[in-house]
């Protein structure tokens, strides 16, 4: 349970592991941690530069492994149709998120594949 909010969050192994495959496993909630905690780290600096993110998205996405059985490759990709703002900006944005503290933490054996449409 989440101290501030009170909170739940659900987890289930995957079928082919022996779960009901029913809601995020927790391999899927690293994945969906790095794609959320880089554009948390886009929105404070975009709030910082008074930009607004009307219309950022994301999709993340996971591959694993077979042996031994662990994430191989998270790949986020982000999106922001009818982006307004300077090169430089987005560049600082993108540079920002980049510096995430879960990306910093994840193993370096765990291929990140961010990509930008912005």
């Amino acid at each position: 349970m989440h101290q501030g909010s009170g909170d739940t969050l659900l987890t289930d192994a995957p079928k082919d592991n022996k779960g009901q495959g029913e809601t995020f496993s927790p391999t899927d909630q690293v994945a969906a941690a790095l794609g959320s905690c880089i554009a948390t780290i886009i929105g404070i600096e975009a709030d910082k530069m008074n930009v607004k993110l009307n219309g950022l998205t994301w999709e993340t996405t996971k591959e694993m492994q077979i042996h031994p059985r662990t994430i191989g490759k998270i790949k986020v990709h982000f999106s922001w149709k009818n982006c307004e703002i300077s090169f430089k900006q987005r560049v600082l944005l993108k540079n920002k998120g980049l510096a995430c503290p879960v990306m910093l933490a994840l193993s370096p054996n765990i291929i990140q594949e961010i990509t930008f449409d912005f």
